[in-house]
């Protein structure tokens, strides 16, 4: 991972600093409270949009982790620029996305094409500099990640990337996990109904044997 901090000589660093880190701490707390409320492809799409206005970069996007022997990411939500990109399902091998599942936290601020040559889409996308997180369930299990491309080098300093991706992180492995929870309590639920039926339908079957 590689982050610079290049400070100004014409003003006092540390004012710069300070003011600098004002300015982003209101805009990110602003932002964290008007998607506190929000949940499913709402949040997603508010997060993705969110977090490339506030690290400054062109692509954002918020995607699930399929495991298996070729892992995969399912893309919840996908900021292009200027709006909503279809959602896509894609490869991880070869990506930058395959280190962020594997070790966390990964910033390249410029020359991401000649560090994956492999990966085609940062070609298309005009991808110069990345930088994503994992997201974790509580059980500390990698269930996605979210991510950031830029056709320019990145220039925000680095330890605000990182808070900046660390809570949109937290916030999104909370929803991923609401949405599984809930998926898996609807399916037991459904389980549940099924084997009513199938035991009134039992029930009856005898009911009538009897009477035969």
């Amino acid at each position: 991972m590689s982050c610079s901090l290049p400070i100004s000589k014409s003003v006092d660093p540390s004012q710069k600093v300070e003011s600098g880190r004002r300015h982003w701490e209101e805009d990110l707390k602003l932002i964290v409270e008007g998607i506190a409320s929000q949940i499913g492809e709402e949040f997603f799409r508010a997060c993705a949009q969110y977090l490339a206005e506030l690290l400054g970069i062109k692509y954002a996007f918020i995607a699930e982790f399929i495991d298996g022997e070729f892992p995969e990411a399912n893309v919840l939500s996908f900021w292009a620029g200027d709006d909503f990109g279809p959602n896509f399902r894609y490869s991880l091998a070869g990506t930058p996305c395959s280190l962020v599942v594997k070790d966390g936290l990964q910033i390249y601020e410029r020359d991401i094409q000649a560090m994956f040559p492999e990966d085609k889409d940062l070609v298309d996308l005009g991808a110069e500099s990345y930088l994503g997180i994992a997201i974790y369930d509580s059980r500390k299990n990698v269930i996605g990640h979210l991510a950031g491309l830029h056709t320019q080098p990145l220039d925000r300093r680095c330890e605000e990337q990182e808070a900046i991706l660390k809570i949109f992180a937290a916030r999104s492995a909370a929803e991923i996990e609401r949405q599984a929870n809930e998926k898996a309590l609807k399916e037991q639920n459904q389980r549940l109904k099924t084997a009513l039926r199938d035991l009134k339908q039992a029930q009856a079957q005898l009911v009538k044997a009897e009477k035969l």
